[in-house]
């Protein structure tokens, strides 16, 4: 098995950089796609309705009806943010995660959410689909909703919330799940199968 890494960078970010741009600290944070089925915008952008707690979005919003319905829910809605899609290398992207206290991927499944590893790797707590290959690289340092419900959703959100940031994710991403270990274990996998 070769999994899916990260890079270095994102375990020493500055949270100031978003923070003074746009004044939001300790927030919800979702980056992603609205708008494809697998993303599941329509019961995210329900159950961050239902918590009254400030949520920040950056997404890549599809011109489709999902991504339509999810753009003028999020215009009602006081406490989401909408920021349009960064890119991966701009300096706020990684700043965003840094700033906010839970990154959420509830979608219908992740293989594993690389946008959350990125999260934990920046110290934020997670709140991750179950589905997919989530639980083999999040272990118990996760929160694992039921995609399908909003209400599932806002509980393990909530509970999150109420949870303590601690390194432990960072430190066991850090151990496992940078591209440079995943090379290495790449590496060796080659190694063995030229011995056969």
């Amino acid at each position: 098995v070769i999994h899916n890494g990260v890079e270095k960078r994102f375990a020493d970010v500055d949270p100031e950089l978003f923070i003074k741009k746009y004044g939001l600290q300790d927030f919800i944070l979702y980056i992603g796609h609205l708008g494809p089925d697998r993303k599941n915008g329509r019961n995210i952008i329900k159950a961050l309705q239902k918590i009254d707690h400030p949520s920040v979005i950056i997404a890549d919003v599809l011109h489709n009806e999902e991504g339509k319905w999810c753009r003028e829910e999020i215009e009602k809605s006081s406490k989401i943010t909408l920021i349009e899609w960064l890119n991966h290398d701009d300096p706020l992207f990684a700043s965003a995660y840094a700033a906010c206290d839970t990154f959420i991927l509830p979608t219908k499944y992740e293989t594993p959410g690389r946008a959350a590893l990125e999260a934990g790797l920046a110290g934020a707590k997670i709140v991750i689909t179950p589905r997919g290959g989530t639980r083999e690289y999040f272990l118990e340092m996760a929160e694992y909703p039921d995609p399908l419900s909003t209400e599932s959703i806002k509980l393990h959100i909530e509970k999150a919330l109420n949870k303590q940031k601690t390194n432990e994710l960072k430190n066991h991403i850090l151990k496992n799940y940078l591209w440079e270990v995943i090379a290495e274990q790449t590496k060796k996998m080659y190694q063995e199968m030229l011995k056969r």
